[in-house]
């Protein structure tokens, strides 16, 4: 007789089975809407719980894409966990250092689980042979992911030393979460654009800025260069592939 714990498991994988084809496509979208939603939340609450699912949903992901590594699961978990449990610190109106110690300690764990969550994914990109939709989708997400890192860093930055990074005057940090003005900053720093409305104004901050500026330019010359021959190579051999003789 099939136990409820068995039953409810045989239910989990049938669901994740299901949407596995897709996994990576619907993360590359709601990362796009999740930067759209951010300006709109006045709540610093409602902003937490929303940077919480994401990454919540970026864990599952990042889980998804080494099922055989099951050392992942427990970390992914226990990161995620200590990253909420550190930002919602700060709302118990507990002491201004500590409150400002746990939540630089939640947003490090923000950066472990996101840069695990990275290189997991793209293992994919890495691992597939053959170019496919839910591989070019990955390499979207590690793209977007790695832009994401990257603002952890210079928010972690900003709080630690606020002369690390010199904001417009027309912005004033306390009036809304400077985690939006670090994310902007970082995917304007990431495709290399250079507005210079937000200047890194110490040199490790100024270092960290040119490691992502190169990472970025990496990026797109190594994954999309191995995404381009692979997929270049596929449409050569199909036809010998195909023949009948």
């Amino acid at each position: 007789m099939r136990t409820l714990s068995d039953t409810f498991g045989t239910r989990i994988s049938a669901v994740r089975s299901r949407f596995s084809g897709w996994q990576y496509a619907q993360l590359a979208v709601l990362f796009p809407l999740f930067l759209l939603l951010l300006p709109f939340l006045n709540h610093a609450l409602l902003v937490k719980a929303v940077v919480s699912f994401l990454l919540l949903n970026i864990m599952l992901v990042g889980d998804s894409a080494l099922p055989a590594a099951r050392f992942i699961r427990p970390i992914g978990w226990a990161l995620w966990m200590m990253s909420t449990l550190g930002l919602l610190v700060e709302d118990l109106h507990v002491h201004d250092t500590f409150a400002m110690q746990c939540k630089l300690f939640g947003i490090g764990a923000h950066s472990l689980l996101i840069g695990m969550c990275t290189a997991t994914i793209l293992s994919v990109v890495f691992r597939d042979k053959r170019v496919t939709v839910d591989g070019i989708f990955a390499s979207v997400v590690a793209y977007q992911l790695l832009g994401f890192l990257f603002a952890q860093i210079y928010t972690m930055l900003y709080l630690a030393n606020p002369t690390s990074l010199r904001l417009p005057d027309t912005v004033t940090p306390t009036s809304h979460p400077v985690q939006l003005d670090m994310i902007y900053f970082s995917f304007v720093t990431l495709a290399t654009l250079g507005y210079g409305d937000i200047v890194p104004a110490t040199p490790f901050a100024r270092s960290i800025a040119i490691v992502e500026a190169m990472a970025g330019q990496f990026y797109v010359a190594v994954v999309v260069a191995v995404l381009v021959s692979a997929f270049v190579a596929q449409r050569l051999t199909a036809p010998v592939e195909n023949d009948p003789r």
